[in-house]
């Protein structure tokens, strides 16, 4: 792997990644289901049976199939339900691609990641889509047939604190160094959604703005120790490639706090840092957004 721009396949789980943590939508679907006395668990949506509730009123109310219904929960004539019995909903999604697609635009919209997306496609890097393929999507995120998060308590979904108001005075530059890979295409058709800046083993790397650590861990191929902040307004920041982490999720941290130390983790051979930000989801070019 290149010293200075990460692989496709890497930046794209990295993007995944970065919007299932920092700025996944609820879809259409997932709304309505809360709404309609139904929980989803592992990517599973469950409807509590209520009293009155019958086989095809269900199935018109959340626009399912009544055989599929009848078929993914085993009923058998006459389909008599019980108050409180638990419903599987065999929702379905599908999208057929339009010209400007790519797995990472579809996923977005749908809710899904890009690796559950691909893996239920049977999708393998370079990740290539063709205008008019119909593609199968999650029903809703977090199917535990094909999510790839991380699974240790220090990466875990669950609550983290409130993020902090933002430090007076902007984003920061993360650490002191040279910019080896700028922002955007390269001329070999590769991609760098951020910047990596060259910095002597064991620098300092610091917050660039106030936030709570969102994932301190090195499961995301390609990227070693990586560390996401979450800042407000719907903001993320990214350091990877770190020889050391110094904080952990879940822990409120300081504009201008050092974080993590320069290492050359993951898919490099010297040391850098591999510096994102993005805004739901959305890459945005370091140079133009940090103001010192």
């Amino acid at each position: 792997m290149s010293t200075v721009v990460e692989s496709r396949a890497a930046r794209l789980l990295l993007a995944a990644f970065l919007y299932s943590v920092g700025a996944v939508c609820l879809f259409s679907e997932l709304a309505k289901a809360q709404e309609n006395n139904t929980v989803i668990e592992a990517g599973i949506a469950f409807h509590i049976v209520a009293g009155g509730e019958t086989v095809y009123r269900i199935s018109q109310n959340f626009d399912i199939d009544q055989a599929g219904l009848i078929a993914r929960n085993n009923l058998t004539p006459p389909y008599t339900l019980a108050i409180g019995q638990r419903l599987i909903l065999p929702i379905t999604r599908t999208h057929t691609v339009a010209v400007g697609d790519t797995l990472f635009s579809i996923s977005q919209d749908s809710g899904a990641t890009v690796a559950s997306v691909a893996a239920l496609n049977r999708i393998g890097p370079p990740f290539t889509i063709r205008v008019g393929q119909n593609l199968s999507l999650p029903p809703f995120p977090g199917s535990a047939a094909t999510s790839t998060a991380p699974t240790n308590a220090n990466t875990l979904p669950g609550q983290l604190p409130g993020i902090p108001a933002p430090d007076r005075g902007g984003y920061i530059w993360p650490v002191d160094g040279r910019i080896v890979s700028t922002f955007g295409r390269k001329a070999d058709g590769r991609r760098n959604d951020g910047v990596n800046i060259a910095a002597p083993r064991g620098s300092a790397v610091r917050a660039a703005q106030a936030g709570v650590i969102a994932y301190a861990d090195s499961t995301v191929p390609g990227f070693g120790n990586l560390l996401l902040i979450k800042h407000q307004g719907g903001l993320i920041t990214a350091y990877a490639h770190n020889e050391a982490q110094l904080v952990a999720r879940g822990e409120i941290v300081a504009r201008g706090q050092v974080i993590a130390r320069v290492g050359d983790t993951g898919g490099v051979e010297t040391p850098q840092l591999h510096f994102e930000i993005r805004r739901s989801g959305t890459a945005i070019d370091p140079e133009l957004f940090l103001t010192d």
